[in-house]
């Protein structure tokens, strides 16, 4: 990302020392696209993925494990119901925080930022949500995964105010176990009514009445 400056070392260096050793040798930052080179069909669609537009940072365990995960789950709901998805993927923009010692020794929560712009501004925020949005609208019906960026937090953190931004169905937690560890980037899933005030803050399209999850459960497949 250009707007990434020599800061962008110290910042890193920083979230660094504020995580366990053993942790650091397996998990970093990196540029992870919300639309996959995989969802579109042309050459110069599939180019157009790796664009700065596109690319967002992204612990690398949640983008190898379940960011790219409900990516594939996504296409593959589309190939199973023979149909064209409509798919907005993005990110809820409140800063991913780490602990960091305090001058005191204590623990403070950090935003995590990849540079400073010319007027030592933060930008590009290290995002704490990221999101599909799928609806069919053949069958007026849809749901929203929704995978969190902090792979550091045990789970009843990550189900706290500031993760949950709408009601979580179990059914996707019950088909893929892996939605559940923190390390690939928990994820949930809720309905598409369920999320409809955080679409309409993000000026996403909403679709009244649409039917819930359980219309799509059955199409989902365990993966192997």
């Amino acid at each position: 990302m250009d707007v990434v400056n020599n800061r962008t070392s110290a910042t890193l260096n920083a979230l660094r020392q504020s995580l366990p050793n053993n942790e650091l040798d397996t998990d970093y930052l990196v540029e992870s696209p919300l639309i996959s080179s995989h969802d579109l069909y042309y050459g110069t669609q599939q180019r157009s993925t790796y664009l700065q537009e596109n690319l967002v940072p992204v612990w690398k365990s949640v983008h190898d494990g379940n960011w790219n995960y409900v990516a594939s789950i996504v296409r593959k709901l589309a190939s199973d119901l023979s149909t064209d998805l409509d798919v907005w993927s993005g990110v809820i923009v409140t800063p991913h925080q780490q602990p960091t010692p305090s001058a005191f020794g204590l623990p403070v929560q950090r935003d995590i930022y990849l540079g400073h712009d010319s007027r030592n501004r933060p930008v590009v925020p290290v995002p704490r949500l990221l999101f599909k949005y799928v609806y069919d609208r053949r069958g007026h019906r849809g749901l929203v995964f929704v995978v969190v960026n902090e792979p550091h937090r045990y789970s009843d953190r990550v189900l706290g105010p500031g993760y949950v931004v709408c009601r979580r169905q179990a059914v996707c937690e019950n088909l893929y176990p892996d939605f559940v560890k923190p390390q690939m980037g928990y994820t949930y899933c809720c309905t598409i009514e369920d999320f409809m005030d955080t679409a309409r803050s993000l000026a996403l399209p909403v679709h009244p009445g649409t039917a819930s999850i359980g219309g799509f459960s059955n199409d989902i497949v365990r993966r192997s």
